[in-house]
């Protein structure tokens, strides 16, 4: 299921991919089968089995505290 929702999502972008030579055609497929396969969206498919109308399904909280600016500029953005 997650599979087509993926491919769903990118397939208007397929021609471009592979036709601007980015991927040959089992270069992007392999690409894409490391996506599905991923834990992220592994973790996706089950959460969202478990709440099929996706009512209670929702992204995990990733907000952090903003660093202030004169850290911020005196950091080199590589570690960031």
């Amino acid at each position: 299921m997650i599979g087509r929702i993926v491919a769903a999502g990118i397939d208007h972008d397929v021609p471009a991919l592979v036709g601007k030579g980015h991927f040959t055609a089992g270069e992007l497929q392999t690409a894409l089968r490391r996506v599905v396969d991923s834990t992220p969206m592994k973790e996706l498919a089950i959460r969202w089995l478990a709440h099929p109308t996706g009512i209670g399904l929702r992204a995990p909280n990733r907000r952090t505290a903003a660093k202030p600016l004169d850290e911020l500029l005196g950091t080199a953005l590589d570690e960031l």
